[in-house]
């Protein structure tokens, strides 16, 4: 009985070497060296990685391949001085200042949907209870709390107990 070779009976591996023009693959000092028809070979270290060209990245990713934290810092100083500490601040709470672009963004949107003075309140409101995220800043805006009078939380004194020592006791 004879037994085919074609196409239809190799393993995956056969036929993208088939494909490939029946590259070879040898392990030499450690590393994984694959020769290519024309000469050419591909390391394994180069086949995985970041994509830094900008036209074969997604298009929903070549749209933030050129932002920068300072075009980002420059857009929101056009809005006003707390929606700039709001993003700075933003930016630099992440371990990767490219990690807060997406938000930093959304956050600088949010002026197209309502005016620059509401973000600029909404901004300062976030800053005032540490609340920094593009979703507060949202749901502060959403909700018109940039509008409302800051609460202001009065010191209530302590009640009299005989546990409490007072401040003479620490002078």
């Amino acid at each position: 009985m004879e037994s085919r070779q074609g196409p239809s009976r190799l393993s995956r591996r056969g036929r993208q070497d088939l494909l490939l023009g029946a590259a070879r693959s040898d392990r030499q000092a450690g590393r994984c060296k694959t020769d290519l028809p024309g000469g050419r070979d591909l390391r394994s270290s180069q086949r995985s990685g970041h994509i830094t060209v900008n036209e074969h990245m997604p298009k929903s990713h070549q749209r933030y391949a050129n932002t920068t934290p300072h075009t980002l810092r420059k857009e929101a100083a056009k809005v006003g001085s707390n929606t700039a500490i709001f993003i700075e601040r933003l930016l630099s709470n992440r371990p990767h200042p490219e990690q807060g672009y997406r938000s930093a963004q959304g956050v600088l949107s949010l002026a197209r949907r309502y005016q620059s003075d509401r973000l600029e309140m909404a901004c300062e409101r976030a800053l005032t209870i540490n609340a920094l995220s593009y979703s507060s800043v949202a749901n502060i805006l959403k909700s018109g709390l940039d509008q409302a009078p800051p609460a202001s939380e009065a010191v209530k004194p302590a009640p009299p107990h005989g546990n409490i020592r007072g401040k003479t006791y620490y002078q």
